[in-house]
């Protein structure tokens, strides 16, 4: 396209770019870390043995886990919406070091709004 456009000649009018961006860690992080979670209406926090590997985070309850079941869960980072990760102030939670992750996902019937999960229209956003 402008590749028969001389070198020093001057460009003039618009350039249109459709751009994506793609990264990939080969991070393996492992440690314990405290969750948020909703029993039954009621907020409680749990120590989980969690394991950052690439763009997923996924934890169990304890260490051993690891090898012998399944995690309770995996968060594709990919997927987070939140803008910036900071430290949470102590107006918004009481404990220290506490930062939120938001997740989207599209809405299914069995969907309820809870104290970690809310439905905005079609998409349910997981904190």
């Amino acid at each position: 396209m402008l590749s028969k456009v001389p070198f020093g000649a001057p460009i003039e009018g618009n350039i249109h770019l459709r751009m994506s961006c793609h990264s990939e860690s080969r991070v393996i992080q492992r440690g314990f870390i405290t969750m948020f979670d909703d029993i039954s209406g009621f907020g409680s926090w749990h120590r989980r043995w969690l394991v950052l590997a690439g763009s997923k985070i996924a934890y169990w309850k304890y260490p051993d886990d690891e090898k012998r079941k399944e995690p309770i869960n995996v968060i594709d980072l990919k997927k987070c919406v939140t803008r910036e990760v900071s430290l949470l102030t102590r107006l918004v939670c009481a404990r220290p070091n506490t930062f939120e992750l938001m997740t989207k996902r599209r809405a299914t019937n069995a969907d309820k709004s809870s104290l970690v999960e809310s439905q905005q229209g079609s998409t349910v956003i997981t904190k």
